[in-house]
């Protein structure tokens, strides 16, 4: 996957799904979570948790998009009554990312892409849905709108800068 502008929309298999989270009930349930300054508004999110997932696992979140290798840090986000997550991107860090959905919920994932054509911003707004997978560039600016349902995503970073 070469580093340039794209979102690709996937599902990812379900065994994935329920392995997160029952790992982010278990991080929550020993209230290990990240000290890192974050964009997560009222919620709760870990610390890398990426050492808990096997390398059946990664290729299985990866399909054929990315190479296990690729990826260098996993945390999870559980959003309580009206968390959301602000406006930000990647690009100081990595190159890709991607957004697991882990429930039905509300709260859209919104992407916002400049036109160039006609110098718009346009947003994507994808609604939380069980195992579907955003992968997209490091520069793509995105956020999560306000979850009263309990949204829970997985966060993913491919290709560390530096």
């Amino acid at each position: 996957m070469t580093s340039q502008r794209f979102l690709i929309q996937d599902t990812v298999d379900l065994e994935v799904v329920k392995f997160s989270l029952d790992l982010l009930e278990k991080y929550k349930k020993e209230d290990i979570k990240t000290e890192q300054p974050v964009f997560t508004h009222n919620g709760f999110q870990t610390p890398n948790v990426i050492q808990a997932y096997n390398h059946d696992m990664k290729l299985k979140l990866l399909k054929d998009y990315f190479h296990p290798q690729d990826l260098f840090h996993l945390h999870l986000i559980e959003y309580f009554e009206g968390g959301s997550q602000r406006l930000h991107d990647h690009w100081k860090t990595e190159y890709n990312s991607f957004i697991l959905h882990l429930n039905d919920a509300d709260g859209d994932t919104s992407f916002l892409f400049t036109d160039y054509s006609d110098r718009q911003n346009r947003n994507l707004d994808c609604k939380p849905r069980e195992g579907k997978i955003y992968y997209f560039h490091g520069h793509t600016l995105h956020q999560g709108k306000p979850s009263f349902t309990g949204k829970k995503v997985l966060v993913g970073a491919l290709q560390k800068k530096g």
